[in-house]
């Protein structure tokens, strides 16, 4: 997730960008939990190669080894981009955004 206009760091937003920030980090988690049913999901913000204000949602299974980020991020992607249940949020929040 990004924002729209060039920001670096979180102390640069607007109350009104924080509070839709969180509303979207959070939409995003609820998402998530409801079609990968993780065992945590981790929200992380680093900043150091792309120099803006962008989030990474990695959903973490109880059975995934610590430390082996490629390999939840490519399994997370292809279990959850492949339910049915996620194509039904997808259409949910595109069609709340109209």
């Amino acid at each position: 997730m990004k924002l729209k206009r060039h920001c670096e760091h979180l102390a640069e937003l607007t109350s009104e960008e924080a509070n839709a920030l969180g509303r979207i980090i959070q939409n995003t988690c609820s998402a998530l939990s409801q079609v990968v049913k993780p065992a945590k999901i981790h929200v992380c913000s680093w900043g150091k190669q792309v120099k803006h204000i962008h989030f990474h949602v990695i959903p973490r299974s109880s059975a995934m080894p610590v430390g082996n980020l490629k390999l939840l991020i490519i399994s997370t992607i292809k279990k959850v981009t492949q339910s049915a249940r996620f194509k039904q949020v997808g259409k949910q929040y595109r069609s709340s955004r109209n």
